[in-house]
């Protein structure tokens, strides 16, 4: 009756990528990955996925802007976003914060950390009724 969830991880480094592929695959999600910012854009657009876990820093688009364009499309506004970053500065949080990012993750992250912020965003969105 329901369909698998699915989960766009954007990372540019492939092992992380593997991991976090894994992780969320191991957990029942369907996953999908892009190395860039440009390219998870294109797949968010092409799949319309039910989460964005996001790199802080990515090649072409950042996931500072990632998170600003995907926020300032009314189709894909509503999508939970959890941002996972190297720099844990007040600053980012900050800014993240502002963006809408639904959880920002400090690296390196743990397998339950990362499990636990994913059900948290998913279960914001889904509990939000107007």
């Amino acid at each position: 009756m329901s369909s698998t969830l699915k989960i766009l991880v954007a990372e540019d480094d492939s092992n992380l990528n593997w991991v976090y592929q894994s992780i969320m695959e191991e957990a029942g999600y369907e996953v999908h990955t892009a190395p860039s910012g440009i390219e998870a854009l294109d797949k968010v657009h092409q799949l319309f996925p039910d989460l964005l876990i996001t790199d802080a820093i990515l090649p072409g688009m950042d996931g500072f802007e990632l998170a600003e364009a995907v926020r300032g499309n009314p189709s894909t506004r509503d999508i939970p976003i959890v941002f996972i970053s190297g720099v844990a500065e007040a600053a980012d949080r900050e800014r993240a914060a502002r963006q809408g990012i639904n959880q920002y993750l400090s690296k390196p992250v743990q397998v339950t950390e990362l499990l636990a912020a994913v059900k948290t965003a998913l279960a914001s969105t889904s509990s939000v009724s107007e």
